[in-house]
C-alpha cells in the first residue's frame, strides 16, 4: 500500500512539475492610430511552458482585442574563426605557437513574432531584449497591425 501511495504521489509531483511555467513576462505600452495620433494603451503577456518549443504572446489593445502567436527568437550561424601564434623562444629560436580554432554560438538580442485575432488581423512584431538570448531579461517590441495602427511595448 506504501508503494503505491509512493508512486502516485511521485506521478502527481512530475505532471506539475511539466505543467508549471518556466517564464512569464509582462508588459505595457502605447497604440498608435494610423494618422499618428496617441490610441490608447496595450497590454503584453508573454509565457513559456516547460516543454513548449517558444513562447507564446499575447498583446490585448484599449478596445479589447486580443493578438496571440510565438514568439521566435532570430537565429544566427556559430561564429567560428581561428588564430596562429608565433613567438620567440629559448636560445633565440622562433618557435611556432599553436593553431586554435574557435567556435561557439552566436547569440543576438533580437526575436519576432507575428500574432493574429480572432477579428482576422494581423500583427507583426519586431522584439529587441536586454540580455541576447533572453525573453525573460526584458525589452521593448515595435508592432505594426495589419489595420495601420502601431504599438509600441515595453517589457
Amino acid at each position: 500500500m506504501q508503494l503505491r501511495h509512493l508512486l502516485s504521489v511521485s506521478a502527481i509531483a512530475a505532471l506539475l512539475l511539466l505543467s508549471g511555467c518556466a517564464w512569464q513576462q509582462e508588459g505595457a505600452g502605447v497604440v498608435t492610430s494610423e494618422a499618428g495620433a496617441p490610441a490608447g494603451r496595450a497590454t503584453l503577456f508573454m509565457e513559456e511552458k516547460a516543454g513548449w518549443p517558444t513562447p507564446l504572446a499575447t498583446v490585448t489593445l484599449p478596445d479589447g482585442e486580443t493578438f496571440t502567436g510565438k514568439v521566435i527568437p532570430e537565429r544566427t550561424e556559430p561564429t567560428t574563426g581561428f588564430a596562429v601564434g608565433t613567438g620567440w623562444g629559448t636560445h633565440s629560436r622562433v618557435g611556432v605557437g599553436s593553431t586554435i580554432i574557435l567556435s561557439g554560438p552566436e547569440r543576438t538580442s533580437r526575436a519576432s513574432a507575428m500574432l493574429l485575432s480572432e477579428a482576422g488581423k494581423s500583427m507583426t512584431c519586431d522584439i529587441r531584449t536586454v540580455t541576447p538570448g533572453a525573453l525573460r531579461s526584458g525589452g521593448f517590441a515595435r508592432c505594426d497591425i495589419s489595420d495601420g495602427r502601431s504599438v509600441a511595448l515595453e517589457f
